[in-house]
């Protein structure tokens, strides 16, 4: 093999390196991206508060509910009771 065989093979190889660097760059930007475990972390209690005040406003609103229909059925007016006296 000649040099210049050598020289083409090796400009050849150089090519695929360069194209391979460039996507393992491309890979590492993408990584930059993705949530670290600090994001999990914080994410998992911002979760857990949400769920809890969705808990709460439920509890919250069925006893709200209740307390009103109580409400409507202590605003009806008591009946009238008329006492006839026992005539001796």
């Amino acid at each position: 093999m000649n040099d210049n065989e050598r020289i083409v093979r090796l400009e050849t190889h150089f090519e695929y390196i360069q194209r391979d660097l460039s996507e393992i760059k491309s890979d590492l930007r993408r990584l930059n991206d993705l949530p670290t475990k600090s994001d999990l972390n914080s994410w998992k209690w911002q979760w857990a508060g949400m769920a809890l005040a969705v808990i709460a406003l439920t509890v919250t609103g069925i006893v709200g509910g209740l307390a009103l229909i109580n409400r409507s059925v202590d605003s009806h007016p008591n009946p009238i009771v008329i006492q006839v006296p026992k005539i001796p």
